[in-house]
């Protein structure tokens, strides 16, 4: 979970971390109740300015 400066939450799966940020791939709730999230195509490059906290969540499946 990343909260941003702006006040908006993203989860996903953090894919790289480099000098120009933090590079996510979002999770896409799902519109159908029991069927599992879907992570999105593109990865989302965070810089490390916009950032406020990030928080490791682990799910064992």
């Amino acid at each position: 979970m990343v909260k941003l400066v702006d006040g908006r939450t993203l989860e996903g799966r953090m894919e790289v971390v480099d000098q120009a940020g933090l590079h996510l791939r979002e999770v896409i709730p799902s519109k159908v109740k029991g069927r599992p999230d879907k992570m999105d195509q593109e990865v989302t490059v965070l810089p490390w300015a916009s950032i406020h906290t990030t928080q490791a969540t682990f799910k064992f499946n």
